[in-house]
């Protein structure tokens, strides 16, 4: 009468289900870590560094926040004016254009400043940290500024320990974008003034190839995409998006243009890794594409209607790709795949990216407000 005790069938059965939970991949756990209101427009996703995170505001002020209490540890003077779209990490500092045509390095950790250097040029793009030095694009159009469409834009590379100027090269360009680097070379993209060019959408532009040593250009590439919102170079290509809306890929050797493709809509910016450029468009399509040939790898649809496009640029952590979108949606995509992992809706008013950092998710708002989340 015992005899199906130890029926083997059932054992397996039993086992199989009591297992089955630990192989399911679930859900990551997304909460609301803090949020605070800063009075005026984000516009650069806040910066994650350490144990803070920095935000800007279209004001020109700087705040700094404890990246998991978010209680404020410092701010800015109110009555000094950083650009707001200019600020980039180095080590123990950031940097920062101010109004004036002044580059300066404050302490992350209270704020103080600890060089700071006159360009004459204002500094309202992201300058690109490559080791020890700093590579400064300056502008002589943009928003506060006298607009100059003559003007000669200087490029420098700057010590970022001391702020000592290494070398600094004029240009023939009115505004120039941050740069991208790639086996001791700079790519450098740049708008100027050619009154012979008569153009509805777009404008003069170039690209120039230049060694890190600042002295000998290898290449330059002129075109009408106007102003160039995002550049990235690799081991085969120069990649950039212009006002056209058009990806475009430029061979790293010689400038020579290899593919150019129609994104279909507004495109506000790229992110180029590992041979694969990534963008969304006001589609609301996303996009991964081959840098060397501009291949299609996957295409990603964001739910939610009409113009709930990807903004700014999208981060990588570990082979997950996240994007927020217009509407203020925040999507995990698997980055070789595009297969979505997760989707939170937030209350996100934004018009920019956002920054992930380990399990910490930082977006800003066009209302002044930041939110962080915990990823579990």
């Amino acid at each position: 009468m015992y005899k199906n005790i130890f029926n083997p069938a059932a054992i397996a059965v039993g086992l199989l289900l009591f297992l089955v939970p630990c192989f399911v991949k679930s859900e990551p756990k997304i909460e609301l870590l803090w949020k605070n209101q800063l009075g005026s427009p984000i516009h650069l996703p806040p910066v994650i560094t350490g144990d803070y995170v920095i935000a800007t505001t279209a004001k020109g002020i700087i705040y700094n926040y404890n990246r998991n209490t978010g209680q404020l540890n410092w701010v800015t003077n109110k009555s000094t004016r950083f650009w707001d779209r200019s600020l980039v990490v180095h080590d123990d500092k950031f940097i920062v254009g101010r109004s004036g045509g002044i580059l300066q390095a404050h302490s992350i950790a209270d704020g103080k400043m600890v060089w700071r250097v006159d360009l004459g040029v204002d500094v309202q793009a992201r300058p690109l940290v490559v080791g020890d030095t700093i590579y400064v694009p300056t502008t002589h159009v943009g928003t506060g500024l006298n607009n100059d469409p003559h003007g000669k834009a200087v490029f420098s590379a700057i010590d970022g320990r001391t702020g000592k100027v290494k070398w600094t090269r004029k240009t023939e360009n009115y505004a120039l974008q941050r740069p991208s680097y790639h086996n001791h070379t700079l790519y450098i993209a740049g708008s100027y003034y050619d009154p012979t060019v008569d153009i509805d959408e777009g404008g003069p532009m170039r690209v120039t190839a230049l060694r890190d040593n600042g002295k000998e250009t290898l290449w330059e590439y002129e075109g009408e995409d106007g102003f160039v919102k995002a550049i990235y170079a690799d081991e085969e290509t120069v990649v950039f998006v212009g006002y056209q809306d058009y990806i475009n890929a430029l061979d790293r050797e010689s400038g020579r243009l290899r593919w150019r493709l129609d994104t279909g809509n507004w495109t506000p910016s790229l992110l180029g890794a590992d041979g694969v450029i990534y963008y969304g468009s006001a589609t609301t399509d996303v996009y991964a594409v081959s840098s060397d040939s501009g291949d299609i790898k996957w295409q990603f649809n964001i739910g939610g209607g009409s113009f709930n496009y990807m903004l700014g640029v999208p981060v990588i952590r570990d082979g997950v790709l996240y994007l927020l979108t217009q509407q203020g949606d925040i999507y995990a995509l698997e980055a070789e795949s595009g297969k979505q992992i997760w989707t939170l809706s937030t209350s996100t008013d934004a018009r920019t990216g956002l920054s992930v950092d380990g399990n910490l998710l930082i977006t800003g708002g066009i209302d002044g407000g930041i939110q962080a989340y915990r990823i579990e």
